[in-house]
C-alpha cells in the first residue's frame, strides 16, 4: 500500500476543508494512512507533512510499521507535544466522530488560540475509493471464502 500517497491525498484536502492541519484519532484511519496497528495512534497531517504519535509502549512497533510519517513518541500525553508542532497553525481539524468532548476540551486548553473545527469524513472519503492493491486483496479474500464455503458444503 502506498501510505505516502494516501497522506498526500489528505494534505490536498486541507484547504478545501478550511483547515491548516488535521489530527486523525480514529484508529482505523490512522492504520489506513500509516500502516500502524495498535491501540494508541494519532496522525497529524499538515501542509508540510505528517507526524505519527503514540506512547512508549509502541515505540518499536511504530518504527517498524509506520510509513509516510515521522514517528514521535510522547512520554506522557499527546497534548504536551501538540503546541510545539502546531506553532503557526490557525485552524486544526478534529475527527468529530471520534473525538470526545473531554478530549476536545483538553486540546483547546493545550492549544490556546488555535481554532478547533470539526472535519467530517476527510479520510473516510479517500478510503471509499479502493486502490488497485486493495481491490486485489478483496478479490482474493472473496475467493478464499468461496473456496472454504464450498469445502464445508462437501
Amino acid at each position: 500500500m502506498d501510505h505516502e500517497a494516501r497522506i498526500e491525498k489528505v494534505r490536498g484536502r486541507l484547504e478545501a476543508n478550511g483547515i491548516d492541519a488535521l489530527l486523525v484519532t480514529n484508529l482505523t484511519n490512522a492504520r489506513y494512512l500509516t500502516g500502524f496497528s495498535g491501540t494508541n495512534a494519532q496522525v497529524l497531517i499538515g501542509k508540510n507533512g505528517a507526524i505519527f504519535f503514540s506512547d512508549p509502549r509502541y515505540e518499536a512497533r511504530a518504527a517498524g510499521l509506520v510509513r509516510g510519517a515521522e514517528v514521535r513518541i510522547y512520554p506522557a500525553r499527546l497534548t504536551d507535544e501538540l503546541p510545539e508542532v502546531l506553532a503557526g497553525t490557525e485552524r486544526l481539524g478534529l475527527e468529530g466522530a471520534t473525538v470526545t468532548l473531554t478530549q476536545r476540551d483538553s486540546f483547546a486548553e493545550a492549544l490556546g488560540d488555535i481554532e478547533l473545527v470539526t472535519a467530517k469524513g476527510v479520510v473516510e472519503e479517500i478510503r471509499r475509493v479502493k486502490e488497485p492493491d486493495e481491490a486485489a486483496l478483496i478479490r482474493e479474500a472473496v475467493r478464499l471464502a468461496d473456496d472454504t464455503f464450498a469445502w464445508v458444503l462437501d
